[in-house]
């Protein structure tokens, strides 16, 4: 097995081939993404610009759609032909004033009428000193044509003013009959001019590659290539563009790679359009310096990403070099790590066990507990019991002694056939029995030892079964207990417990009242929203502070021969159900005693 120095070797001389790698892979991925990042930038910008060309365009026909219904409206105006066919002086001063102020209204350069030989008879500049009224127009083509073909459009300098511009003619006449023609002429200042303003350069060339409209005035009237000789010549003999050389566009526009051009030492992407006037081309130019400068710091992000890598290379392998050195102490650590964990793992199985067992008697200890509770609650309820029992008997003596002298009157009635008033009796008697076996059973059920179980109980008949059981106690002390409140009220509890609680408030208000003539003991229900609230009062002396700071001690009593566990084994109960007992002193005007239940939902 190769060990630490052998692979500490092999590591050093293998990590100086990882560099060598990673550094020609870095550079690689330098050159390549400032690539990517070159091509996006320049996809980003030609997307832009091709909106910018669609604009431009728009900005083009718009003008030109303006200005092409002016002559064809002209041309079916009855004072114009009526100026054509009878040239008077009041005709032509109302054609002169209408083609002025048309031409105020739509922006146009000129709007004049040419009769059928070709002179100017009647134009918007009528009163300047450079009116076309009078010149001779016949030997322009967009006469010619128009007379000839009814329309046409034609870009050319104005023979007066110098200023190019896109003369729109239109036959005037009815039918194919000609009588003149009327022509529009349009100049482009407003448009180059909002061209000026954006980023890319905008030009249009005609047919023959000269550009009649641009953003850069020094290029108008230039071509894109060198005119044929004879073409050359045509076109300056015809004085289209007046005195301008038409020489080719300098700086030329060359084209690069991948479509692209170089005006000078600019590259630019070339974007093309077709308008649909005597076939120009409209052409922007989109400038991609701003993605050759895109690729710089992208360049940088991938060179300073590679360096951050050769430094996590470096740091790794350095890392595992220390890791080499240090395997063998970290071998002997560890076996001594492993004796020590041998040890405390025997150590803390003993003291598992240890406390498995302290657990085990601790369960042991809360079953005693629960079992010693319980039975306390059992010899809290039949302590009670036996005070009980005299009283009780006292009730059921008084229905067996009915129930014999019933029966006897029974048997009398029988001997003299009187049925009805014997079957009256007996059924008293059945009446008497059902109400001993009521009170024999709350007895038995008071005395039962049974396991705690919370159900809903309706209050009224626990109440009752704790009256009854200390009906005696009634009698004897002369002191009814008032009942008021709600009634057939629902909590959640176990009836005998909440019986037996009842029954020890009951028995606790007695004594308190001792000998009073004036003895009084409330019992209330009362409902919140949540809860039930069982409230049993008296107007004893009340409870003193010394006494309340220690009324659910256990042991702790004001009685002679209390052992003063009542109230602690009702509180005990009562939570056992999810409530509370609560009491309130009003100091010598008795005390108020609370059980609070969960009520049940409606």
């Amino acid at each position: 097995m190769t060990g630490p120095p052998a692979r500490r070797e092999f590591l050093g001389v293998a990590g100086i081939g990882v560099f060598v790698v990673a550094g020609l892979l870095i550079l690689i991925a330098i050159i390549v993404a400032g690539d990517l990042a070159r091509k996006s930038a320049a996809q980003d910008i030609v997307r832009q610009a091709e909106a910018t060309l669609l604009l431009d365009q728009a900005l083009l026909s718009s003008e030109l759609d303006r200005h092409r219904a002016t002559p064809v409206v002209l041309a079916s105006e009855d004072i114009i032909l009526e100026a054509l066919r009878d040239p008077a002086p009041a005709t032509l001063a109302r054609v002169n004033a209408r083609l002025d102020m048309l031409a105020v209204q739509t922006g146009a350069a000129a709007i004049y009428l040419l009769n059928r030989e070709g002179r100017a008879i009647a134009a918007n500049n009528y009163r300047t000193p450079v009116s076309f009224v009078g010149d001779d127009y016949a030997y322009r083509p967009y006469f010619k044509t128009a007379m000839r073909a009814g329309s046409d459009e034609y870009f050319a300098f104005g023979s007066r003013s110098g200023r190019p511009g896109l003369y729109l003619s239109r036959r005037v006449g009815v039918g194919r009959e000609a009588d003149g023609v009327i022509v529009v002429k349009i100049e482009f200042d407003t448009v180059e001019a909002a061209w000026r303003r954006q980023a890319e350069q905008a030009l249009v060339t005609n047919r023959d590659g000269v550009i009649v409209l641009s953003s850069d005035p020094a290029r108008r009237f230039r071509t894109l290539e060198t005119l044929d000789g004879e073409r050359a010549k045509a076109l300056r003999d015809s004085r289209q563009f007046g005195d301008a050389p038409l020489t080719p566009l300098t700086p030329a526009i060359t084209p690069v790679d991948d479509g692209r051009v170089q005006v000078g030492g600019e590259i630019f992407v070339p974007l093309r359009r077709a308008l649909p006037v005597e076939d120009w081309t409209l052409l922007l130019l989109v400038p991609v310096a701003d993605a050759d400068r895109a690729a710089g710091p992208v360049r940088w992000a991938a060179g300073l990403a590679g360096a951050l890598l050769m430094v996590v290379l470096a740091w790794i392998w350095r890392a595992h070099l220390r890791r080499l050195d240090g395997q063998r102490q970290q071998a002997e650590v560890r076996r001594e790590l492993e004796l020590r964990v041998d040890e405390r793992t025997t150590a803390l199985t003993a003291a598992n066990v240890k406390l498995r067992n302290q657990i085990e008697d601790r369960k042991r200890t809360e079953a005693r507990l629960r079992t010693l509770q319980a039975d306390l609650v059992q010899a809290n309820r039949l302590a009670h019991l036996g005070q009980i029992v005299a009283g009780v008997a006292h009730e059921i003596n008084q229905p067996v002694a009915a129930i014999r002298a019933n029966a006897d009157n029974a048997l009398t009635l029988l001997s003299r056939e009187q049925p009805d008033e014997a079957q009256a009796k007996l059924t008293r008697i059945q009446g008497l029995t059902e109400r001993i076996g009521a009170i024999v059973e709350d007895l038995r059920g008071f005395a039962r030892k049974t396991p705690p179980r919370t159900t809903t109980v309706v209050v009224d008949e626990a109440v009752e079964g704790a009256l009854l059981l200390v009906s005696s106690r009634m009698r004897e002390d002369g002191v009814a207990v008032e009942r008021t409140g709600e009634a057939r009220v629902s909590a959640q509890a176990d009836r005998v417990r909440l019986e037996q609680v009842l029954v020890n408030l009951l028995q606790n208000a007695f004594e308190a009242l001792g000998d009073r003539a004036d003895a009084r003991i409330g019992l209330d229900v009362s409902t919140t929203e949540d809860l039930v609230v069982i409230a049993v009062t008296d107007n004893g002396p009340g409870l003193s502070k010394a006494t309340l700071r220690t009324l659910f001690t256990p042991f702790s009593t004001t009685k002679p021969n209390g052992l003063g566990l009542g109230l602690v084994i009702s509180r005990d109960i009562v939570e056992a159900f999810g409530g509370s007992l609560v009491v309130a002193s009003n100091g010598r005007r008795g005390a108020r005693f609370e059980v609070r239940l969960r009520r049940n939902p409606a």
